[in-house]
């Protein structure tokens, strides 16, 4: 690593790059591959920070959140623990006469004076989780994503998201 960073250095100073670019760069040279991602308004996201949770009672769940080294955040809570797609639409969970539905929010800037207006409820889209299993002695879970959050100043698209082999611990949720 400490041979590394005089060349991580080299990038930031003469790269000319935004700050994501030169977080990408510092990635690939590293050899880090995201493992929570998507695109937010067609700006690349992936969370450097990540909790998962699978929670029981009285609801069934899986909770994925990840906050970006800019301090956007993303949280998804999926209302079942087991493979298949999610919706976000009250509409499509009664008429395909599933109850498989998530809710998601996303918070663009974490700062201390963040308060509830800044957080933004995912209005429609979908989750699918494809994978739950154990690999190296731990649970983890694999899916895609792709949401929307309708607001009057416009609308935020979150498209090709992707958590890739998360793991997560087991909880019960407070009744």
């Amino acid at each position: 690593m400490k041979t590394l960073l005089p060349f991580l250095l080299i990038i930031i100073l003469f790269s000319g790059c935004s700050a994501d670019e030169i977080i990408d760069k510092a990635k690939e040279a590293l050899g880090i591959e995201d493992k929570f991602s998507a695109e937010i308004d067609d700006d690349k996201w992936s969370a450097e920070i990540r909790t998962v949770k699978k929670l029981k009672s009285p609801i069934d769940n899986f909770t994925i959140i990840g906050t970006s080294l800019n301090g956007k955040v993303l949280q998804i809570t999926v209302g079942g623990i087991k493979k298949g797609k999610y919706s976000a639409s009250l509409a499509d969970v009664v008429s395909n006469l599933s109850l498989k539905m998530f809710i998601a929010t996303y918070t663009p800037k974490v700062s201390q004076a963040t308060v509830a207006d800044n957080i933004l409820k995912v209005t429609s889209g979908t989750v699918e989780i494809t994978e739950i299993g154990v690999k190296d002695d731990k649970n983890y879970i694999s899916g895609t994503f792709n949401m929307k959050i309708e607001k009057e100043s416009g609308d935020i698209v979150i498209k090709n998201g992707v958590f890739k082999e998360l793991s997560y611990t087991e909880g019960v949720s407070v009744k």
